[in-house]
């Protein structure tokens, strides 16, 4: 049986390493699936993101209500007086105090939503790093409708929404749907 001299043991033990061309393919093969696998994952990130979002924004909107249920108005600057609303349109560090119940606003001291010490030392933020935005039928802040009358206005929708509170996060793109071209807000009424 003649051997061509491919498969002896002598070039067997010759034949160490990779050859070049090897390498690089498996390179290029490995780089396909990283094109490919990376969309993919930026895009599990992204709606990882606006589903905490959506979470939050829902909480918010039912610690509000629990507020307005428990003191029949939203915080006043005057000792219980809704002639002078707190005119809160984002989740700053005076909201977030008052709905933990760490305010005068707040007679009850009860706690509405439990917050991080981040969050109550900077106030509530979405995923993105923003406030979150709030419009409370306070008639003041961002709502431009009547006080108490079910009805809050959002500044970028147009109209008035019949809630008594509108949670909202702008997105990834930090704009609000008015100059939004993404039109990626979290909203809780939808």
């Amino acid at each position: 049986m003649e051997n061509d001299g491919c498969c002896t043991k002598r070039n067997f033990m010759k034949r160490k390493a990779f050859t070049l061309i090897e390498l690089l393919i498996v390179l290029v093969i490995i780089g396909m699936l990283m094109g490919l696998l990376l969309p993919a994952l930026r895009k599990a990130r992204l709606r990882a993101k606006e589903t905490k979002a959506k979470d939050a924004v829902t909480q918010l909107t039912i610690a509000w209500q629990s507020y307005l249920a428990e003191y029949r108005m939203f915080p006043s600057d005057n000792n219980d007086n809704p002639s002078y609303p707190v005119p809160i349109s984002e989740m700053n560090v005076t909201a977030v105090k008052i709905l933990k119940g760490e305010t005068y606003n707040n007679m009850g001291k009860h706690e509405f939503l439990e917050f991080t010490t981040n969050e109550v030392q900077n106030g509530f933020m979405d995923p993105w790093g923003t406030l979150y935005q709030v419009a409370l039928d306070n008639g003041a802040g961002n709502d431009t409708t009547g006080p108490y009358d079910g009805k809050v206005k959002v500044p970028h929708q147009g109209v008035a929404l019949d809630r008594s509170v509108a949670a909202w996060s702008k997105g990834a793109d930090k704009m609000s749907s008015s100059g939004d071209t993404l039109n990626d807000d979290v909203k809780s009424w939808k």
